[in-house]
């Protein structure tokens, strides 16, 4: 132990002495640094933020601000970023993650992948979004100003809707008449008509996304009501037939036959059988048409007189009808008319038959009572075999043109045959099915010699090579010559025969007036008046061979109102061929 106790000793001894000598700066030479002291502990690993989460799927809609939609996630994120692009008008905000905005277009459903991230990774989320358009009511309150009437061959004023809300498209069931077309977009109606259409409901109907509306539309195409022959273009100085549709001031008797194309279609029926293998096998009567499409001209004639005042005893109707077609302007020397007459009438048919009954009118009584056979008028389309009113119609338009002339071999009186009951021009009972001509002996390619033969007619087309005109045409529409030279004109009449119609339109200042027709006879060293006839207003009346007074080729007459003494009004002359003069207020 006192060795321990002595090494102990000494040990301390060389500490204490080692201490104070550096504690006094001594001990020179140079000490080693004291050791560098320890790296401070390295930082704890970051960790990856994880279970990033939103609430989907979301659905909004445009125009409407979204509530702001934050995430749910565990950890820490120094960052938000999604892909792709959001819809137009969401954003997310880089440091909250939070979805806000008011979307301004619609967009699908659609996944949205949102990555939320730190140093130490990042976790991501896919976000369903759907953007709907603003919700619609669906439309109502459709309407169109109806019943609407349009004019064939006319564009009309487009025709648009009313309607509350909005609508994608419209519809329309059944299709609109030809010519005539619905906008999908804006609903508008517009076009022009081709063919008629009667009187119908179409329906109209407008659709969105929440629904439809509809609106029965009443419309009808027509034809257009002409009360003027139309100008005759291509057709103009060519002999031809047009169609009247007369209709007297009864009421309810007019049945718009111009206008609902009943008439057309019917013309247009017997046109073709005409030209078919019964008929001429080719050649087709001229009809006075009008247009680009070469519609059939109908003129409506509304008279003054009630159909009473026509079929009373006092003369035929034909004869009256074509005194009151004169006064309205009828007169073309190369036209005939056939006039299909909303009355009573003399059977159910009449014409004029020149030479012997010079006139160029043929007349249909669609309302005729004299003749018990006559049918109901009723008329067939245009592409059917032609019915009664058909026949009658073309057996009636000939005479007028001169068939059957009197040196037809059968012919047996007013231009009529007898030869076969299937004749077109036959003397009895009209044929159903009829033929022109039948043997063709008598006035088609009959080749009679001096005889007035269809073939070579002037109303034929096409035109044949020396197209003749019907006896003693064309007619002739007389002036008036001055009534001061009424004393020193020459009457000089001659042995031929004449034909004169007077018809009286006089009506100054709107009132008719009753007139006086007289001759002018040469006496003395003058000329004095004649009485041959009074001229009821609204009446006519015709002189040739067979009447009492029997004027001659160069016969003067004076027409007078106020008596026979009375005021002068004009002064006409007969001619060779048949004259007519129209009293008016200003002749």
């Amino acid at each position: 132990m006192d060795t321990y106790m002595r090494a102990a000793s000494k040990g301390l001894f060389g500490f204490l002495v080692v201490v104070m000598l550096h504690a006094c700066g001594g001990g020179g030479g140079d000490d080693p640094p004291p050791p560098a002291p320890p790296a401070p502990p390295a930082p704890p690993a970051v960790v990856a933020p994880s279970g990033l989460s939103y609430t989907s799927p979301q659905t909004y809609t445009v125009g409407t601000a979204i509530t702001a939609l934050s995430p749910t996630v565990t950890g820490t994120v120094t960052g938000y970023a999604v892909a792709p692009a959001l819809p137009a008008g969401l954003a997310i905000d880089a440091t909250t993650g939070a979805v806000s905005g008011t979307p301004t277009t619609a967009a699908a459903a659609a996944d949205y992948t949102i990555t939320a991230s730190n140093s130490g990774g990042s976790t991501t989320f896919p976000l369903n979004v759907t953007v709907n358009d603003v919700p619609v009511a669906a439309p109502s309150g459709l309407t169109y100003a109806s019943p609407q009437t349009y004019n064939v061959e006319t564009a009309i004023t487009a025709l648009t809707p009313t309607v509350t809300g909005t609508v994608s498209s419209y519809a329309v069931s059944p299709a609109l008449p030809a010519g005539l077309a619905i906008d999908a977009t804006t609903g508008a109606i517009s076009g022009t008509p081709t063919a008629v259409a009667a009187a119908a409901a179409y329906t109209i109907t407008a659709t969105n996304a929440a629904g439809s509306t509809t609106f029965a539309l009443t419309l009808a195409t027509m034809l257009e009501r002409a009360t003027a022959d139309r100008d005759d273009a291509a057709k103009k100085g060519m002999d031809q037939i047009h169609v009247l549709y007369v209709v007297p001031s009864d009421a309810g008797y007019d049945q718009q036959l111009d206008t609902n194309g009943k008439l057309e279609a019917s013309v247009r029926s017997w046109s073709k059988w005409f030209a078919g293998p019964t008929g001429t096998g080719g050649p087709k009567l001229r009809l006075d048409t009008y247009g680009a499409s070469d519609r059939l001209d109908v003129t409506f004639v509304h008279l003054a007189k009630f159909d009473a005042d026509l079929a009373g005893t006092a003369g035929n109707v034909r004869t009256k009808l074509e005194y009151a077609l004169l006064a309205a302007g009828f007169d073309a020397t190369n036209k005939v008319y056939l006039a299909y007459y909303e009355g009573d009438g003399d059977g159910c048919a009449s014409a004029n038959w020149p030479p012997t009954l010079h006139g160029q009118l043929a007349v249909l009584y669609l309302r005729g009572k004299a003749n018990p056979d006559c049918p109901a008028a009723t008329f067939v389309g245009e592409s059917d075999a032609p019915g009664y009113w058909e026949v009658l119609a073309v057996h009636e338009v000939l005479h007028p043109l001169g068939f059957a002339p009197a040196c037809a071999p059968n012919q047996v009186g007013s231009g009529h045959v007898a030869d076969s009951a299937r004749e077109l021009l036959f003397s009895g009972t009209l044929p159903t099915t009829p033929t022109l001509d039948v043997n063709h002996d008598d006035y088609y390619t009959a080749a009679v010699q001096n005889c007035f033969d269809l073939m070579n007619s002037a109303y034929l087309d096409p035109l044949p090579a020396g197209p003749e005109q019907p006896p003693f045409h064309p007619y002739e529409n007389l002036t008036s010559a001055a009534c001061s030279t009424e004393l020193t004109v020459i009457p000089a009449p001659n042995a031929t025969d004449a034909t004169i119609t007077f018809v009286n339109n006089y009506a100054p200042g709107g009132a008719g007036a009753a007139l006086s027709v007289s001759e002018l006879v040469v006496s003395g060293s003058g000329n004095v008046r004649t009485n041959v006839s009074s001229l009821p207003f609204g009446e006519g009346f015709q002189l040739n061979s067979t009447t009492n007074t029997k004027p001659k080729v160069g016969t003067v007459y004076v027409v007078t109102v106020g008596g026979i003494g009375g005021t002068c009004q004009a002064i006409v002359t007969a001619t060779v061929n048949p004259g007519r003069f129209v009293v008016k207020a200003t002749p």
